[in-house]
């Protein structure tokens, strides 16, 4: 097994969240009406039927229906619709 990073060991001894150290972003899904993602780097596309977010892992893509932006700060967005899909696309672009 490789060399830990000392986040994963703290959070692992201390048994916390992962997200609470690490840069890692926490998404919340209430039923399929409700989506709030924590620590994402910024919106990429906004459409009715999808929404993209850049993340600490990647792209994440959210796709539903009738979606609109509730809410978006510098580190959180809320969105509310139907959702019918989210995906980790890949690495953030440069």
């Amino acid at each position: 097994m490789g060399k830990r990073d000392w986040r994963d060991r703290l959070t692992s001894l201390l048994d916390l969240p992962g997200d609470l150290l690490r840069d890692l972003a926490r998404v919340t899904l209430v039923g399929d009406q409700h989506l709030a993602v924590e620590n994402h780097r910024g919106l990429v596309e906004y459409t009715g039927g999808r929404v993209v977010l850049r993340t600490p892992q990647g792209m994440l893509a959210v796709t539903g229906n009738d979606m609109v932006i509730r809410q978006i700060t510098a580190d959180t967005v809320v969105l509310a619709g139907q959702v019918t899909g989210l995906q980790f696309l890949g690495e953030s672009p440069g």
